[in-house]
């Protein structure tokens, strides 16, 4: 080590020894070969996110410690950093920790002296989160779709109050795909916004469902209505809606979510019923007004029979 890199190793080790973030220092003996890139220093963060103790690698040439890096080309590209002094962001690298392959997120930085920092952080619980979410949501749209559940968001704006939002028909209101194919539109057909969806519901029914949607927004009277929805064919079904709306702490609203289902079948089926009970009922009062009738003419007819008797 040359006395100038020693003299910038002491200044930086403070600020390298206090990082969270795991960092090796490597100085490039012959800029024509980057197998001569030697481990110069190591912060303990880098022991704790690679299982490497930095007293025992400290020394060791890149190759030895991590020979994946030349046969991958790494280590031409931490040459090169070494040599000009640039920085670059070099991405996502597995290395196995204890058995287990973890991912890397790395950047280098020049240094003076044919030196390179490596700046790294392991990302394999973030990944995983993501890889675990992502699994959940195909999860939960797989159950939507079976279920044929529609979902339906809509975002509030900077500045956009819920009763302006409710007043303009660009407002965004997002429907999943899956609500969208009950409607029999396709994802481009179906517009995202209130005021086509407000378009298809059905004129008797839509005045009712804004005032629905306000007494929730103003009132937090919980919302789930029942309306008439034009599908794409011009048949109108029927529709539960449900959702709920968030409000940051200063009450400026955020969004306004839910589900929507068809209930179609089911709410014909219970106008059936209803007609049919108006039709027993009719039937009902029309025999019990023939049993009054009856019972008044059996009542006249006594009554005539004893004026015949008296008669007599």
């Amino acid at each position: 080590m040359t006395e100038k890199a020693e003299d910038y190793l002491v200044q930086f080790k403070n600020s390298l020894l206090s990082l969270p973030l795991g960092v090796y220092i490597w100085q490039l003996d012959n800029p024509a070969d980057s197998k001569s890139l030697w481990l110069l220093a190591a912060n303990a963060a880098s022991k704790e996110m690679t299982g490497l103790d930095p007293e025992k690698i400290i020394g060791k040439h890149i190759g030895e410690l991590f020979p994946n890096s030349i046969t991958s080309g790494r280590a031409e590209a931490y040459a090169r950093i070494a040599t000009d002094g640039s920085s670059r962001i070099i991405g996502e690298v597995g290395f196995d920790v204890q058995g287990m392959t973890n991912t890397f997120r790395i950047t280098a930085f020049g240094l003076p002296e044919q030196c390179i920092a490596l700046v790294y952080d392991n990302i394999t619980a973030k990944n995983k989160k993501e890889e675990d979410l992502q699994k959940t949501n195909e999860r939960f749209e797989a159950a939507v779709k079976a279920a044929a559940i529609g979902i339906w968001d809509s975002p509030g704006k900077a500045g956009v109050s819920w009763q302006q939002a409710l007043q303009d028909p660009n407002t965004e209101l997002y429907f999943n795909p899956t609500f969208k194919k009950m409607a029999g539109y396709t994802d481009e057909e179906f517009l995202n916004t209130l005021g086509f969806w407000a378009s298809l519901i059905h004129p008797d029914d839509k005045e009712r469902v804004f005032a629905d949607i306000t007494a929730h927004l103003s009132a937090g009277v919980p919302y789930k209505t029942e309306h008439r929805m034009r599908l794409k064919n011009g048949v109108y079904h029927w529709f539960e809606a449900q959702g709920t709306a968030y409000f940051d702490e200063k009450g400026n609203f955020i969004r306004m979510a839910g589900y929507v289902k068809d209930i179609n079948e089911k709410k014909q089926k219970e106008i059936e019923l209803n007609r049919k009970n108006i039709e027993l009922e009719h039937f009902n009062n029309l025999m019990l007004e023939r049993e009054l009738r009856m019972i008044e003419l059996k009542k006249k007819i006594g009554e005539l029979e004893s004026k015949l008797k008296g008669k007599e």
